[in-house]
């Protein structure tokens, strides 16, 4: 996940508030100067993307062609905050799809409804 920082007066690196729009596929920030040095860093094993669901086992299991067989991820839908532990268990979402990860559909009424289909999450492995 993308964290904002910039060299503040004192030449130090702080954080800068900002948002995700991940449909515009876009990270957005304000400030009151006119001039920044601005760094984005990534926390590792940490993502933001689209979930989607599937009947597979009946399980909190999950799909990712990222992680493999045996990983646990925390999943936070980040509309609503609700998270999932989940166990990789397959291999999915293909790229082409723009999907992060595909949740067994027991693991994806625990964040959200089915009729979602399709929504917007942030993936942290566990170790």
């Amino acid at each position: 996940m993308p964290l904002l920082y910039f060299l503040n007066d004192q030449q130090q690196w702080q954080m800068l508030d900002s948002k995700i729009d991940l449909k515009k596929e876009l990270i957005i920030a304000t400030t009151e100067q006119p001039e920044l040095f601005i760094l984005v860093a990534y926390q590792p094993d940490s993502w933001l993307g689209r979930a989607t669901w599937y009947h597979y086992r009946k399980c909190l299991c999950a799909a990712s062609r990222d992680y493999p067989k045996g990983t646990k991820l925390k999943v936070t839908n980040i509309n609503n905050n609700k998270s999932v532990i989940v166990k990789i268990n397959d291999y999915g979402p293909e790229k082409w799809t723009k999907n992060l990860i595909d949740l067994d559909a027991v693991a994806f009424k625990k964040i959200s409804s089915l009729r979602a289909g399709v929504i917007n999450v942030k993936i942290e492995k566990i170790p």
